[in-house]
């Protein structure tokens, strides 16, 4: 096997920057501690963010929000992994040629991040220079890297400064202090440090209309009812694929020795022929025959099926779909576009959780009814 089949998964690159807006003077109060305004983290930091783009002019919203005491605006993308070296110059990975890893990464100002962070990660990323990279710990392990090997991407090369855990880098794989290695930048999100009780909430408020979403560092994106899988956790669950390098924008070409051994077409029932990931093949097939079974095959408009794999990016982060991995499908497509009103029967959505499948029309901000995915942490 190749040695780009055993990579793990890396997506997800915030890149970033760089306003910092402080709501207090200098001889403003002093920061509350996350345990004097009720909050689960500490520092008392949320993340406001969205299924669609967020624009810098959000920053600057949230620093006016009451309640909200110091906000950073930053960048998110991907950045293209093709070796990693210890620094005895022993090679650890190396994708095939042509090929490269996607790895999420965050882009911002190392001291404005920092700011955010507790003690001992505040530290690490504090320090963080041009030409080097802060790795979740996660990250790391999959990759057996520690502080000083170095990662060679298509765009360049970074070296390890520091290692922490992964509820400091709020989701993504790597920070990185500028755009640079060749970083992607596509997506955004807001962090807020939260100065007095309830600005939280009021900062949710302040947000509702452009369906933005608030959740406390290093807490999941999604909902228990619409859970929002990242790049990280996917490699983990699924291991991760190499794309044909350049990065296409929306569709993309993937290993081919990983599409041999994992995209397969097989006679589902309603559907008939369909292209998914192996391991999704017996949940579909269960969900659909489930359907049968109750005589609720009409639910599922065959001529709308929108089908399950297709190697294509997510268009606001840049990180691949789950239907570049085969574990998504889009049923009755055209009745429930992107975005609008679900016209699903709850009986189909009840019938596709209890086979294991994460709706989108369950997700906290932008829905996505037609929307069935496996994160391979369902039943």
């Amino acid at each position: 096997m190749r040695a780009s089949l055993l990579l793990p998964l890396a997506g997800l690159m915030v890149a970033g920057l760089l306003l910092t807006y402080s709501a207090l003077r200098e001889d403003g109060p002093a920061r509350a501690s996350g345990q004097e305004i009720g909050a689960p983290v500490d520092p008392p930091v949320v993340l406001l963010r969205s299924g669609d783009r967020v624009p810098p002019g959000w920053a600057a919203r949230a620093g006016a929000v009451p309640g909200v005491e110091e906000v950073l605006y930053v960048r998110r993308g991907q950045t293209l992994l093709q070796r990693v070296t210890r620094t005895s110059g022993e090679m650890v990975q190396q994708v095939r040629p042509g090929y490269a890893i996607p790895v999420d990464t965050l882009v911002a100002d190392p001291r404005a991040y920092a700011s955010m962070l507790p003690g001992r990660p505040r530290g690490a990323v504090e320090q963080l220079r041009a030409g080097e990279a802060v790795l979740g710990e996660a990250a790391a392990v999959r990759r057996g890297v520690d502080v000083g090997d170095s990662l060679e991407f298509a765009g360049g090369k970074l070296y390890v400064g520091a290692v922490v855990d992964d509820a400091s880098l709020n989701g993504a794989e790597m920070l990185i202090s500028r755009p640079e290695a060749g970083v992607q930048l596509r997506g955004a999100l807001v962090l807020a440090r939260i100065g007095a009780r309830g600005g939280d909430r009021a900062l949710a408020r302040a947000f509702a209309r452009e369906r933005g979403q608030v959740v406390w560092r290093g807490y999941p994106y999604g909902t228990r009812r619409g859970p929002i899988a990242q790049p990280g956790e996917l490699k983990a669950r699924f291991g991760e694929v190499a794309v044909k390098v350049p990065f296409g924008r929306d569709w993309v070409r993937l290993d081919p020795d990983w599409v041999r051994q994992n995209i397969v077409e097989e006679q589902l029932p309603i559907l008939g022929p369909v292209k998914c990931n192996r391991v999704l093949m017996p949940r579909l097939r269960a969900a659909l025959s489930d359907l049968e079974r109750r005589g609720l095959s009409r639910l599922v408009d065959r001529g709308d099926f929108a089908g399950c794999y297709a190697p294509r990016r997510i268009p606001v982060t840049g990180a691949l779909s789950l239907h570049a991995l085969g574990l998504a499908v889009d049923l009755n497509a055209h009745a429930n576009p992107y975005g609008k009103r679900s016209r699903q029967d709850p009986r189909l959505v009840r019938v596709m959780r209890r086979n294991g499948f994460t709706w989108g029309g369950a997700w906290p901000t932008v829905k996505d009814a037609m929307h069935f995915e496996w994160q391979g942490a369902g039943p």
